[in-house]
């Protein structure tokens, strides 16, 4: 996201979300329901296309909720306010006076000071933000691989919702424009999506296996 938060865009983002999930749930009624009986009541499975759009749809909100708690309760620096000093500019666009001159010089000096401090203060912002959402996500993929097992589709869609914020923090890693962070986000992500590879998919089929 970028330095200010940007309300009507993350609106536009779950109205887009919910009209395709509405779109494809259509799509899938019609073609009618993949199902699986289960002690004679119908149950939804995770490969089914209801399952699939579900999980979709919930992983994508959940990294939009992410974004949109970071930027409520900790919110990119805004670019401050300033008073500039009066400047008159004859016929031609130049400074009227020496004054006039001189206040212009000091407008554009403050001008850049304050820019320079801004773009410093972003840069910070983008690696705490970065540092937050990792750890947001490394939480939804912990929550996910718990849930595995125990429940159908909400897992999954808990799992990716985690994969999917933690895109979002890699990129913010990114633009930080800091060497350090760019390698503690993509190492901490490589990390957590190796480890989640291996629990989710790797582990099980050894334990079918050995009790095979």
């Amino acid at each position: 996201m970028g330095g200010n938060f940007n309300l009507k865009g993350v609106v536009k983002m779950v109205l887009l979300i919910l009209i395709l999930a509405v779109v494809l749930v259509i799509l899938a009624v019609a073609q009618g329901k993949e199902v699986t009986s289960v002690d004679n009541k119908t149950k939804i499975s995770d490969s089914s296309v209801l399952g699939i759009i579900y999980t979709l749809v919930l992983a994508a909100i959940l990294a939009v909720f992410v974004g949109v708690t970071l930027n409520t309760f900790y919110p990119a620096p805004e670019y401050p306010d300033y008073e500039s000093l009066e400047v008159n500019y004859n016929e031609k666009g130049q400074p009227a006076t020496e004054q006039d001159r001189l206040n212009e010089k000091a407008n554009m000096e403050k001008s850049e000071e304050i820019s320079k401090k801004h773009q410093k203060a972003y840069q910070a912002w983008q690696v705490n933000a970065s540092i937050i959402i990792f750890l947001a996500a490394s939480f939804l993929v912990a929550v996910g691989l718990f849930m595995s097992g125990r429940m159908a589709i909400l897992p999954n869609g808990i799992l990716l919702g985690g994969f999917f914020t933690l895109l979002y923090g890699v990129g913010l890693g990114l633009s930080s424009q800091s060497r350090y962070a760019v390698f503690f986000v993509t190492t901490a992500s490589l990390v957590v999506i190796v480890a989640a590879g291996y629990l989710k998919f790797v582990r099980p089929e050894k334990a079918s296996g050995s009790s095979a």
